[in-house]
Protein backbone atom coordinates (compact mmCIF):
# COMPACT_ATOMS: atom_id res chain seq x y z
CA UNK A 1 0.00 0.00 0.00
CA UNK A 2 1.51 2.90 -0.99
CA UNK A 3 0.07 6.73 -0.78
CA UNK A 4 -0.80 8.59 2.40
CA UNK A 5 -1.11 6.71 5.61
CA UNK A 6 -2.49 7.74 8.77
CA UNK A 7 -0.21 7.09 12.27
CA UNK A 8 -1.95 8.26 15.37
CA UNK A 9 -3.01 12.00 14.38
CA UNK A 10 -0.13 11.81 11.37
CA UNK A 11 -0.23 11.91 8.23
CA UNK A 12 2.59 10.60 6.20
CA UNK A 13 3.14 10.03 2.49
CA UNK A 14 5.30 7.33 0.66
CA UNK A 15 5.08 4.88 3.33
CA UNK A 16 3.90 1.71 3.08
CA UNK A 17 1.56 -0.43 5.54
CA UNK A 18 4.76 -2.92 7.23
CA UNK A 19 6.81 0.33 7.29
CA UNK A 20 3.81 2.28 9.13
CA UNK A 21 3.38 -0.56 11.37
CA UNK A 22 7.25 -0.73 12.12
CA UNK A 23 6.97 3.00 13.08
CA UNK A 24 4.19 2.78 15.53
CA UNK A 25 5.71 -0.31 16.83
CA UNK A 26 8.81 1.70 17.52
CA UNK A 27 6.76 4.74 19.29
CA UNK A 28 4.98 1.95 20.80
CA UNK A 29 8.15 0.57 22.40
CA UNK A 30 9.39 3.92 24.22
CA UNK A 31 5.78 4.63 25.40
CA UNK A 32 6.15 1.15 27.46
CA UNK A 33 9.59 2.36 28.67
CA UNK A 34 12.32 0.43 26.17
CA UNK A 35 14.91 2.46 25.33
CA UNK A 36 17.01 0.51 23.14
CA UNK A 37 15.48 -1.49 20.69
CA UNK A 38 15.92 -2.93 17.16
CA UNK A 39 13.79 -3.13 14.08
CA UNK A 40 14.37 -6.29 11.79
CA UNK A 41 13.22 -5.91 8.06
CA UNK A 42 14.33 -7.22 4.65
CA UNK A 43 16.97 -6.05 1.99
CA UNK A 44 15.28 -3.55 0.24
CA UNK A 45 11.83 -2.90 1.83
CA UNK A 46 12.95 0.62 2.95
CA UNK A 47 14.33 0.74 6.69
CA UNK A 48 15.98 4.40 5.72
CA UNK A 49 12.47 5.48 4.74
CA UNK A 50 10.74 4.25 8.03
CA UNK A 51 13.74 6.23 10.11
CA UNK A 52 13.69 9.13 8.04
CA UNK A 53 9.99 9.46 9.11
CA UNK A 54 11.32 9.84 13.13
CA UNK A 55 11.44 13.41 13.71
CA UNK A 56 7.77 13.60 13.10
CA UNK A 57 6.14 10.55 13.90
CA UNK A 58 8.08 10.50 17.29
CA UNK A 59 7.69 14.32 17.58
CA UNK A 60 11.28 14.94 17.99
CA UNK A 61 12.14 18.11 20.03
CA UNK A 62 15.96 17.60 19.90
CA UNK A 63 18.51 16.29 17.53
CA UNK A 64 18.71 13.14 15.88
CA UNK A 65 21.72 10.86 15.60
CA UNK A 66 22.30 8.29 12.55
CA UNK A 67 25.36 6.00 13.22
CA UNK A 68 26.49 3.89 9.70
CA UNK A 69 29.71 2.68 8.71
CA UNK A 70 29.86 3.09 5.15
CA UNK A 71 29.57 6.48 2.80
CA UNK A 72 27.13 5.35 0.51
CA UNK A 73 24.46 4.70 3.76
CA UNK A 74 25.31 7.91 4.88
CA UNK A 75 24.54 9.63 1.91
CA UNK A 76 21.31 7.91 1.18
CA UNK A 77 20.26 8.71 4.66
CA UNK A 78 20.87 12.31 4.18
CA UNK A 79 19.06 12.53 1.20
CA UNK A 80 16.32 10.05 2.13
CA UNK A 81 15.77 12.82 5.02
CA UNK A 82 15.83 15.94 2.84
CA UNK A 83 13.33 14.34 0.63
CA UNK A 84 10.89 13.74 3.07
CA UNK A 85 11.52 17.05 4.77
CA UNK A 86 13.13 20.04 2.57
CA UNK A 87 12.98 22.05 4.95
CA UNK A 88 14.72 19.96 7.93
CA UNK A 89 18.66 20.35 8.15
CA UNK A 90 20.39 17.11 8.03
CA UNK A 91 23.81 17.11 7.50
CA UNK A 92 26.98 14.44 7.58
CA UNK A 93 29.85 13.99 9.67
CA UNK A 94 32.51 12.41 8.41
CA UNK A 95 36.20 12.69 7.53
CA UNK A 96 36.38 16.33 6.38
CA UNK A 97 32.95 17.17 6.16
CA UNK A 98 31.46 18.35 9.27
CA UNK A 99 27.76 19.21 10.36
CA UNK A 100 26.81 22.48 11.55
CA UNK A 101 25.58 23.11 15.01
CA UNK A 102 22.17 23.46 14.26
CA UNK A 103 21.88 20.65 11.99
CA UNK A 104 18.41 18.50 13.22
CA UNK A 105 19.57 15.53 12.42
CA UNK A 106 23.35 14.47 12.21
CA UNK A 107 24.61 11.86 9.89
CA UNK A 108 27.76 10.36 11.13
CA UNK A 109 30.38 8.10 10.15
CA UNK A 110 31.03 5.69 12.97
CA UNK A 111 34.72 5.39 12.11
CA UNK A 112 35.34 9.24 12.09
CA UNK A 113 33.65 9.98 15.41
CA UNK A 114 35.20 6.77 17.16
CA UNK A 115 38.76 7.21 16.28
CA UNK A 116 38.69 10.75 17.19
CA UNK A 117 37.32 11.48 20.55
CA UNK A 118 36.92 15.57 19.66
CA UNK A 119 34.74 14.67 16.64
CA UNK A 120 32.97 12.90 19.63
CA UNK A 121 32.81 15.39 22.26
CA UNK A 122 30.98 18.10 19.72
CA UNK A 123 27.91 16.19 19.58
CA UNK A 124 26.43 17.40 23.43
CA UNK A 125 24.72 14.41 24.46
CA UNK A 126 22.36 16.63 25.84
CA UNK A 127 21.18 17.89 22.34
CA UNK A 128 20.15 14.51 20.96
CA UNK A 129 16.99 12.73 21.89
CA UNK A 130 17.19 9.80 19.53
CA UNK A 131 20.15 7.50 18.19
CA UNK A 132 19.38 5.22 15.18
CA UNK A 133 22.17 2.90 13.84
CA UNK A 134 21.51 1.51 10.52
CA UNK A 135 23.10 -2.27 10.06
CA UNK A 136 22.83 -2.27 13.54
CA UNK A 137 24.02 -5.92 13.26
CA UNK A 138 27.61 -4.32 13.86
CA UNK A 139 26.51 -2.76 17.16
CA UNK A 140 28.53 -5.05 19.18
CA UNK A 141 31.75 -3.96 18.19
CA UNK A 142 33.72 -1.52 20.44
CA UNK A 143 33.63 1.50 17.86
CA UNK A 144 29.46 1.72 18.63
CA UNK A 145 30.43 0.73 22.12
CA UNK A 146 32.47 3.89 22.41
CA UNK A 147 29.67 6.24 20.75
CA UNK A 148 26.67 4.64 23.12
CA UNK A 149 28.68 5.13 26.31
CA UNK A 150 29.00 9.17 25.42
CA UNK A 151 25.66 9.38 24.96
CA UNK A 152 24.54 7.49 28.07
CA UNK A 153 22.26 4.96 26.11
CA UNK A 154 22.87 2.10 29.10
CA UNK A 155 22.68 4.57 31.84
CA UNK A 156 19.52 4.18 34.00
CA UNK A 157 16.52 6.35 33.35
CA UNK A 158 17.69 7.83 30.30
CA UNK A 159 15.58 9.28 28.27
CA UNK A 160 17.11 8.85 24.78
CA UNK A 161 16.12 6.15 22.37
CA UNK A 162 18.26 3.90 20.52
CA UNK A 163 17.28 2.52 17.44
CA UNK A 164 19.12 0.08 15.59
CA UNK A 165 17.71 -1.23 12.25
CA UNK A 166 18.79 -4.33 10.28
CA UNK A 167 18.33 -7.13 7.82
CA UNK A 168 20.32 -9.68 9.72
CA UNK A 169 19.44 -9.61 13.07
CA UNK A 170 21.50 -12.96 13.99
CA UNK A 171 25.20 -12.21 13.77
CA UNK A 172 27.35 -15.17 12.41
CA UNK A 173 29.92 -15.12 15.38
CA UNK A 174 27.42 -15.80 17.85
CA UNK A 175 28.11 -11.90 19.26
CA UNK A 176 24.62 -11.05 20.44
CA UNK A 177 22.50 -8.19 19.67
CA UNK A 178 21.07 -8.45 23.12
CA UNK A 179 23.58 -7.20 24.58
CA UNK A 180 22.75 -4.11 22.75
CA UNK A 181 19.16 -3.95 22.30
CA UNK A 182 16.47 -4.83 24.96
CA UNK A 183 13.66 -5.62 22.39
CA UNK A 184 12.60 -6.43 18.67
CA UNK A 185 9.43 -4.42 18.49
CA UNK A 186 9.73 -5.31 14.52
CA UNK A 187 10.37 -8.69 13.27
CA UNK A 188 10.83 -9.33 9.75
CA UNK A 189 8.88 -12.79 9.88
CA UNK A 190 5.70 -10.86 11.76
CA UNK A 191 5.90 -8.64 8.78
CA UNK A 192 6.72 -10.88 5.86
CA UNK A 193 3.71 -13.30 7.63
CA UNK A 194 1.37 -10.11 7.63
CA UNK A 195 2.39 -8.01 4.49
CA UNK A 196 3.66 -11.34 1.95
CA UNK A 197 7.19 -10.24 1.48
CA UNK A 198 9.95 -12.87 1.57
CA UNK A 199 12.04 -12.54 4.79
Amino acid sequence: MDGKTQIGHLQTTHLRAYQSEALTAVRDAYKAGKRRVIVSLPTGTGKTVVFAHFPRVLNMKKRLLVLAHREELLLQARDKFRSIDPELKAEIEQAGTHAAADAKVVIASVPTLARNGARLSRLQPDEFSIVVVDEAHHAVAPSYRRIFDHFGLFEPHVSRYLIGFTATPRRGDKQGLGEVFEELPVSRYRLARRHRFVP
